[in-house]
């Protein structure tokens, strides 16, 4: 669910973005916001730890010494997209996902999880009490612009288990009293 949110953000700023572009010569840059489509994920309660783009772009550098990351607000329509990017020594981004419909896809992920045996049931309990996650995508997602059509080319290629995305996953875990996803091979990588 949050993937098509995501998707429906990208689509309406494509479509505003054509919409513009009909009557000019050139059109305008495409905002840089990563990949809709999220490579892992931090689920946590936002009751335990309040976060936004500048507090996890601090937990994210202060996570490794080669970790460079930083927090950035992207215009986005009429709105401002604030995410957090990270250039070194992978590069990605993360965005918090807090939408109200989370909790029950959330709930949902548990349901799943139970029925596959995947978590111990403190964990199961846990789970089901999250209401956010930190959605880690990547960060090279190509926009091809022509006069007849805008293409965004969402992709994960962000690889959850290279070890400096592991690290600031692990950190980002503990920060949050959270449980951690990975959305490529569908496994949990919660310690």
């Amino acid at each position: 669910m949050a993937e098509w949110i995501i998707v429906a953000g990208v689509s309406l700023t494509v479509f505003a973005v054509w919409w513009w572009a009909r009557g000019t010569k050139q059109p305008p840059p495409f905002p840089d916001i990563g990949s809709p489509i999220a490579s892992a994920r931090v689920i946590y309660n936002t009751s335990d730890i309040s976060l936004d783009n500048k507090k996890i772009a601090e937990l994210i550098n202060q996570s490794t010494s080669e970790t460079v990351a930083r927090a950035e607000d992207v215009p986005l329509l009429n709105t401002v997209f604030p995410l957090v990017r990270v250039t070194a020594p992978v590069s990605y981004v993360v965005v918090v996902n807090d939408h109200q419909d989370v909790a029950e896809e959330l709930k949902e992920l548990a349901d799943a999880a139970e029925k596959e045996n995947q978590l111990p049931k403190e964990l199961l309990d846990k789970l089901r009490r999250c209401n956010a996650s930190l959605d880690l995508s990547s960060a090279n997602s190509p926009v091809k612009m022509t006069s007849k059509a805008i293409v965004v080319e969402a992709k994960t290629d962000l690889d959850p288990t290279s070890p400096p995305v592991l690290k600031v996953i692990q950190a980002l875990e503990t920060a949050t009293h959270g449980l951690s996803f990975n959305c490529v091979d569908g496994k949990w990588l919660t310690r």
